[in-house]
């Protein structure tokens, strides 16, 4: 997730569900409506992608995350 989020390409959120048993945008429904209206991240289909601003930030925002089981 910290790597991801530190790529233009971002997280590939199937991936980290099938790999880690972690369902992401589950575990962090209102803390992605907070990131995604700030302009920090966007759901680009199964990816979570950080912004350019996202991206200065990076760090910060894979802290915030909660990493819970599918």
């Amino acid at each position: 997730l910290l790597l991801g989020l530190r790529r233009a390409e971002g997280v590939d959120l199937a991936a980290l569900r099938e790999r880690y048993a972690v369902d992401l945008l589950a575990a962090n429904a209102g803390l992605l409506e907070r990131l995604a209206a700030d302009g920090l991240v966007a759901r680009r289909g199964e990816r979570l992608v950080p912004s350019p601003a996202g991206l200065a930030v990076a760090d910060g925002l894979a802290a915030a995350f909660v990493l819970a089981p599918a």
